[in-house]
């Protein structure tokens, strides 16, 4: 494995060891969300290690490339998740991922991330009551 990937699961198990550890402070329904996803996040990162090992992938470095725009566009989310707000940061990394990735129905790709976007906010606002963040722009204005 690289170097790189290393570190990525290594962060990741540790996110994930970390919600584990902060959830056993929680009552028994606020902790159970976090429990089930550092466990399965834990199970995931393990049977991915273990496969890669015993697979032949790494003699293939095709399959291996990292590629830089796909972290930067990640990060970005998050910084535009915080400037604009949940909505509009998902609906343009929805929009922008798939073109990043080369995908040839650019359209269907659009309508996708549009339907999605609004599944997902409506889900959050109206079902669960929850908030969602604005943004630090729109509490400007």
């Amino acid at each position: 494995m690289k170097r790189l990937e290393v570190l990525l699961i290594a962060i990741l198990g540790g996110f994930a060891a970390t919600f584990l550890l902060l959830s056993r402070d929680y009552n028994a329904t606020a902790a159970l969300f976090p429990k089930l996803i550092a466990v399965a996040s834990l199970i995931f990162l393990a049977a991915g290690i273990a496969t890669r090992k015993s697979s032949n992938m790494g003699s293939d470095p095709s399959l291996l490339d990292f590629k830089p725009g796909t972290l930067a566009l990640e990060g970005g989310y998050l910084v535009l998740i915080y400037l604009l707000g949940f909505f509009v940061a998902t609906l343009l990394y929805l929009i922008i991922a798939p073109i990043q990735l080369r995908y040839e129905r650019r359209g269907l790709a659009i309508a996708t991330s549009v339907v999605l976007t609004l599944l997902l906010a409506g889900s959050f606002m109206w079902l669960f009551d929850i908030q969602l963040p604005p943004g630090a722009i729109w509490a400007f204005l």
